[in-house]
């Protein structure tokens, strides 16, 4: 499959939710051209657990101690320093043009930096679901 098949599956597996679409499919491109779809699995699964924290703190649950939730916020700023470094490690393999764009829009700090992370978190758990339902395939 080419990046743009994949990337319409995904599209489709997200009810058309995917924010960061022109990112998805320079990433896939890279990544089969350059067969590293793992590295972008990786990237993925990262993603996804980022994304679930992410959720868990926005829910606030009521059964949760202050510990709970202190346990839960170092978590979520440790993973997301991991996905940061995997992140940019992966955008630096990128052409120059594509580099630029990603790197204003992913790594360097600004107000929106955090929330260009998170919508790219939710874009890629999409990727993961479809990486997992396409195991059997490879």
């Amino acid at each position: 499959m080419d990046a743009i098949q994949i990337l319409n599956e995904v599209i489709k597996i997200s009810e058309n939710k995917i924010s960061n679409q022109q990112d998805l499919e320079i990433f896939l491109s890279y990544s089969i051209q350059n067969n590293k779809l793992n590295n972008l699995e990786e990237l993925s699964f990262q993603a996804k657990f980022i994304f679930g924290l992410y959720n868990s703190l926005q829910t606030k649950h009521p059964d949760f101690s202050i510990e709970a939730m202190e346990r839960l916020q170092e978590e979520f700023k440790n993973a997301l320093l991991n996905f940061s470094k995997i992140l940019t490690d992966f955008i630096n393999e990128q052409n120059d043009f594509h580099k630029k764009v990603l790197i204003n829009k992913y790594v360097v700090p600004t107000e929106r930096t955090l929330q260009n992370i998170i919508s790219l978190c939710k874009d890629l758990n999409y990727l993961k679901i479809y990486f997992n339902n396409n195991k059997h395939n490879r």
